[in-house]
Formats: structure tokens, C-alpha cells, sequence
């Protein structure tokens, strides 16, 4: 199948957490000036902004409280305190960051904003009433209508291009909407998606390759380069503890260990490989791996007075918790590898982890009485 256009719904963002600047959502500019149009939605574009909004007014609050905590135990004045947070924020309220930050990327990208004017209400409507996807014939339809009118402007801006559109989302009702659509395809991986436009050349058939090599050999310079950077990217994950105590507690920094990693495989013997950004002195190259590591966290138990009505420290516990994640994985591999390159003539440039937790499980938690030994 030909697609001459590549669309991407809100839950493709989330899922990268919108980080825009790296991972997969940046190597959309190669779109740019090219063959493939790049078009959201407008529908999209103000959902995306919306919860783009909300998480750098997250992470604000979670700046200026830790500036604030660091100024009440290091005695910083007022001013000071104040002097920090206009640095590290400027004076753009969330919405202007917002808005600058996706304007950078559209105009990097070379996104094309489609009106959603071109929707019909009465087509709108006919789709709701007749339970049309992506409309169901139960639940909170009224949810359904952002996706609806996304779509149908799409569609109807696909037409009058006379393009095929590749739509990328996670979402049921996209899917379901494309079924019967001759203009609009769905995958929910954007990787897989970005992969299909590039061209098939000796770039393409050395990342093709590797499915088979990866697994094949232990000492691949791949597996060494990815073994050897995870243990300083998973010490720099921003992890929070979840945990259930018949104390109260408050939990410290987490601290997480790597531990091993694997390829995941889609077939037999095969370890998931996608090219998704050639150029000519470069290609990027997606692997899908799941990653063991060991987070410990040490919790500080609390308990209350009833004298002095305050709650008063009992004790504490270093408690450790295993757990396993999936992630993609994208690495810059330099060599000019369009002319035919040796498989070891290569140097690995850069490693960036694309999804990332940031919850583990400690399940429940106690004090450490400690144990005499006789």
C-alpha cells in the first residue's frame, strides 16, 4: 500500500509523554519538505495543547515546590526564592509555553493543520444517531465526537488531495472508523508507521539484518553498546513508590538498579527492528526490548500523638522492588550505509529511551524491627 500522507492522533503524544523535542515524535521533521504530507487535525492539535498545558503546569508545581522546601532548609530569603523560579520560568504563563513549544515543532516538522470547518453537522450527526464509526452503539458517545470530527476531516481533505492517509493511534475507535474508510489506514505503533516511508535500500536491508543478528550473537556491538548505556539511563528515571502500610510514611528518592535487558521478538527468532530516519551520513533505528531492574526506596513511618496531636517518626525500612518494563529504544548509528556498509564499519552515536515508568509497585511495607542474632 502507497500512503502519500502520515497522521497521528492525542494518544500517540501521551503515549511518548509529548516530549516533542526527542524520541520519535522529533524524527518527524524529516517529513518536512518531503514527498509524505505530515497533517493533524486541528481538533489534534488544541487536544494536544490542552495536555501539554497541563503537564508543564505539573511540572511547574513540582519545581517551585522542591525550590521552595530547598530555601526553607538552606535559609534562603524570599528573593532569592522568587529570583529562581523567574529564571528557571521566565515570565510565559503554561498556555504560552505551551503554545510555543508545539509552534516550534509544527514549523520543524512541517505539520499542515487541517480545518475540522470542512465536517458537515449534518454528516456529524447522521454518524451519531445511526451509531457510524467511530461512533458505538453504547457508552458516553458524547466522548466520541473530537474523534469523529477529526476523522471526517481528514477523510474529507484526503479526498479532495486524492491521498491516502497512514493514521497512527492507539484508539479502538479510530481503528473502527478506518474499516470502512478507503482513504484511512491505522496502526497504533508510531515506529512501525514511520518505518514504511522509508525507502527500501541498503539501508533498509542492513536493518533488516539485524533482526536475525541481535539474537543470534551475544557479543553483537549493538548488545554491548545498549547494555553498557541502560544502567546510567535507568538511574536517571524519575520513579514514585506506590505502597500500602498500616503506618503512615513518606517515601525518599527512589534509587533503581539496572539488571538485564532483552530483545522482543514478533517471530520466531527474530528481535523487532524498525528503520525510522535515513540520512546520509546517519540512520535511526527503533528496537523494541524489555528492560529488569531492582528500584529501592526507604520509607520513614510515622505515627500519631495523641498528647501532642503531631505525628512523630517510629522508624524506618529499605524495602526493594523487581520489576520489569517494555520500552522502544532508538539509536543513531553513524556510517554511510545507503552505499553499502560493512556490518562492524559503524559507529553508535546516540541511545534515547522512548517510554519510560514512573510508578513501581513496593506492595505493603513495614518497619524493620531487626533481628538479634545469638
Amino acid at each position: 500500500m502507497t500512503y502519500e500522507a502520515i497522521t497521528i492522533d492525542t494518544s500517540v503524544f501521551d503515549r511518548y509523554g509529548i516530549e516533542i523535542e526527542t524520541g520519535l515524535l522529533k524524527r518527524l521533521n524529516q517529513f518536512k519538505n518531503g514527498p509524505t504530507s505530515l497533517i493533524l487535525s486541528d481538533v489534534i492539535t488544541r487536544e494536544v495543547e490542552n495536555h501539554l498545558e497541563k503537564k508543564i503546569r505539573e511540572a511547574r508545581r513540582h519545581v517551585t515546590k522542591v525550590i521552595k522546601s530547598v530555601g526553607a532548609h538552606l535559609v534562603f530569603d524570599a528573593d532569592k526564592i522568587k529570583e529562581a523560579e523567574e529564571t528557571l520560568f521566565g515570565e510565559k504563563s503554561d498556555e504560552e509555553l505551551a503554545q510555543q513549544r508545539l509552534t516550534k515543532f509544527y514549523d520543524i516538522s512541517g505539520v499542515e493543520i487541517i480545518n475540522s470547518d470542512n465536517v458537515p453537522v449534518s454528516e456529524l450527526t447522521q454518524k451519531y444517531f445511526n451509531n457510524e464509526p467511530p461512533f458505538s452503539e453504547s457508552g458516553k458517545k458524547k466522548n466520541e465526537f473530537p474523534d469523529a470530527i477529526a476523522l471526517m476531516s481528514l477523510e474529507k481533505w484526503a479526498i479532495e488531495h486524492n491521498k491516502k492517509i497512514l493514521a497512527v493511534s492507539t484508539d479502538s475507535d479510530w481503528e473502527r472508523f478506518a474499516q470502512d474508510s478507503e482513504y484511512i489506514d491505522v496502526v497504533n505503533d508510531l515506529g512501525e508507521a514511520v518505518a514504511i516511508f522509508q525507502p527500501k535500500n541498503k539501508a533498509y536491508s542492513f536493518a533488516l539484518s539485524l533482526m536475525q543478528e541481535l539474537l543470534a550473537n551475544d557479543d553483537h556491538q549493538i548488545t554491548k553498546y545498549i547494555e553498557s548505556s541502560l544502567s546510567d539511563i535507568v538511574a536517571e528515571l524519575e520513579i514514585y513508590a506506590e505502597a500500602c502500610s498500616n503506618y503512615s510514611y513518606e517515601e525518599e528518592v527512589i534509587e533503581v538498579v539496572f539488571n538485564e535487558f532483552w530483545y522482543n521478538q514478533n517471530e520466531p527468532d527474530k528481535a523487532i527492528v524498525q528503520l525510522v530516519e535515513i540520512e546520509e551520513d546517519y540512520i535511526v533505528i527503533e528496537l523494541s526490548i524489555g528492560i529488569n531492574c531492582t528500584a529501592s526506596c526507604n520509607f520513614s513511618f510515622y505515627a500519631k500523638d495523641w498528647i501532642d496531636k503531631d505525628y512523630v517518626t517510629i522508624g524506618n525500612n529499605t524495602v526493594d522492588s523487581s520489576f520489569d518494563f517494555n520500552t522502544g529504544i532508538l539509536l543513531t548509528c553513524i556510517g554511510e550505509f545507503e552505499k553499502g556498509i560493512d556490518p562492524n564499519d559503524y559507529d553508535i552515536d546516540e541511545i534515547e529511551l522512548l517510554e519510560k515508568p514512573n510508578l513501581v509497585d513496593f506492595g505493603e511495607v513495614e518497619l524493620d524491627w531487626g533481628h538479634d542474632e545469638y
